[in-house]
């Protein structure tokens, strides 16, 4: 399986397994109870979050602007989305039934770019 864990300072970790994440193993690499939250509903994507994360973790700065990426994907504006990511999260897929299943490389690839390209800003606005 493939996934990607994306920490609340916007440092990314692949994540290579055999087999699916025990709910143990999901639980330790964000600090917490699970939560899902759909990503992009026609291919399944998603992140496993800490539930609690918005009472006890910064603003995950990195999966809430790629969350909103994949929003206007499907709509022209943000308006009426007021929430945002928190902490370490995990950005996997699930399949028909909800479970756990590998990211594809394309899926890897465009966030991979999406992550170049947020990096690039982030420096520029850091130097502005």
């Amino acid at each position: 399986m493939k996934a990607i864990l994306i920490k609340e300072n916007n440092e990314i970790e692949m994540i290579f397994t055999d087999t699916k994440m025990t709910l143990k193993e999901l639980q330790e690499k964000v600090d917490g109870y699970i939560e899902w939250v759909t990503i992009d509903s026609s291919n399944s994507t998603g992140y496993y979050v800490n539930e609690e994360g918005k009472f006890n973790k910064g603003m995950n700065e990195l999966a809430s602007k790629w969350w909103y990426w994949n929003i206007l994907k499907k709509r022209d504006s943000l308006e009426g989305i007021d929430d945002f990511i928190s902490g370490d999260v995990i950005y996997t897929k699930s399949d028909d039934e909800g479970d756990q299943c590998s990211l594809t490389d394309d899926e890897i690839k465009d966030f991979e770019a999406f992550v170049f390209a947020f990096k690039v800003m982030t420096q520029k606005e850091e130097n502005n």
